[in-house]
């Protein structure tokens, strides 16, 4: 089936731009108050720039911080202040079914998820392998399923979808996800 539908996830810190809307219209409204530009606002908003360097906050930070009325560990925990996004969103394209299956399951949430990486990760694939990939992770189909649509045995299937896993772990790593990046795709 044809993909039809085009689906982009946004990545932000959740914890500053809820702060921002509790004080001010938007990322836009702020940054005009503090005299900065409205990108670089964002680029904290977005995860692009890091919040701390190697001598602590950064002035960006703190001024945030403070325009929002919070403490800076309160608005980046040790787990995000590392984050550095080269890109802060993802898009992915998708067919009816996926469409269906993201509304109807109630879990669009996990199921954005996988497709965000599935896209991000599959970049090196062949669309053979991608296909059979998205048809397990995202449609949860069976080794079965995905081997009667190709044509081709459950072993078969099984040998492409280790090779296709084999393959996103390894761009995992060259995306600068390091371990972790492996770690994606660990049961």
């Amino acid at each position: 089936m044809k993909e039809d539908f085009n689906i982009k996830v946004t990545v932000r810190n959740a914890r500053l731009l809820e702060a921002i809307r509790k004080k001010y219209e938007s990322v836009a409204d702020i940054s005009r108050k503090m005299g900065q530009h409205h990108s670089t606002v964002n680029s904290l908003v977005t995860m692009k720039i890091k919040p701390i360097n190697e001598k602590g906050w950064t002035n960006l930070a703190l001024d945030v911080a403070a325009m929002v009325g919070k403490e800076p560990e309160n608005i980046w925990p040790k787990y995000m202040r590392e984050i550095k996004l080269k890109k802060a969103s993802s898009e992915v394209l998708i067919d009816l079914d996926g469409v269906k299956q993201i509304m109807a399951d109630g879990s669009s949430e996990k199921t954005l998820s996988q497709l965000s990486a599935i896209k991000q990760f599959s970049a090196k694939l062949t669309p053979r392998q991608r296909k059979l990939i998205t048809d397990r992770f995202v449609k949860n189909q069976t080794l079965e399923q995905c081997a009667k649509f190709f044509g081709i045995t459950k072993g078969r299937a099984r040998q492409i979808e280790g090779h296709a896993l084999r393959r996103m772990k390894q761009r995992a790593v060259e995306l600068g996800y390091g371990e972790r990046g492996k770690e994606l795709f660990e049961d």
